[in-house]
Order: C-alpha cells, then sequence, then structure tokens
C-alpha cells in the first residue's frame, strides 16, 4: 500500500517517474527549498563559464559552505544532487563534454564522543553534579 493509501501497484512506479510531485508541481515548500539552494549556487558559480566549472571548483564550493556556511552535510549534499543536475542537462545540450560534479562527495566526520567508561570518570562527574 502506498502511503496515500494507494493500493494499485503501479502507485510507486508514478510516484518515482515525477520525481515525488503532485499533478501541480512542487509544493511551497519545495519550492522554496528550490530556490534557496539555486541561490547559493548562483552566487558561486552564477558568473562562471560552464566550461570552467572544474570538479576542484565544486570541491571548493563545498568546502566554503562547510567552514564559512555553517551549513549541514544534507544541506551540501543537496547542492551537489542540484549541481549535478544542472551539469547533466548541459552535458544533454552538448554545452560542456563531461559532468564536473559527477563523483563529487560530502565528506562527514565521524562522530567521536566521549565515553565515561571509567568508574573515576563516572564518581568525578556524580560528584560536580551535586
Amino acid at each position: 500500500m502506498g502511503r496515500d493509501g494507494s493500493t494499485d501497484p503501479g502507485w510507486f512506479e508514478q510516484r518515482r517517474a515525477s520525481g515525488g510531485r503532485s499533478e501541480d508541481g512542487l509544493s511551497e515548500r519545495g519550492e522554496a527549498d528550490l530556490a534557496w539552494a539555486l541561490d547559493h549556487l548562483r552566487a558561486w558559480f552564477g558568473g562562471m563559464a560552464l566550461s570552467s566549472i572544474t570538479t576542484q571548483e565544486v570541491e571548493r564550493f563545498l568546502h566554503a559552505k562547510r567552514t564559512t556556511g555553517g551549513l549541514s552535510p544534507t544541506s551540501m549534499r543537496r547542492f551537489v544532487r542540484l549541481l549535478r543536475a544542472i551539469l547533466q542537462t548541459a552535458i544533454r545540450y552538448d554545452l560542456i563534454a563531461r559532468n564536473p560534479a559527477e563523483g563529487v562527495t560530502v565528506k562527514v566526520k565521524p562522530y567521536r564522543g566521549t565515553y565515561l567508561d571509567k568508574a573515576e570518570q563516572l564518581t568525578a562527574l556524580l560528584k560536580y553534579r551535586r
């Protein structure tokens, strides 16, 4: 059964083919998210010729967003997916030969939590709790 209660076996294929959009296109929130991501991409890549966008430039963009933009890995992945789709369209129209965003990934540092695994650590923590 589909999320909308549909029992039609073709429901999933229709949703996948439409990109999850309704017949009216993107939702209001979807449009706002797309506009937000496009604003970030335009600010960085807008003045560049398509042929001058390199993999290194895409990685510089991501590095800048990570270090100065304070954006989450999820937001950065959204930028990469959107840029990859835009550049794929440019390939389809023979404007560039290859997609410089292809293969670019957003690396996430693993969480290195602090663990209290010794009795002395737990005792010290409880002492300051009082």
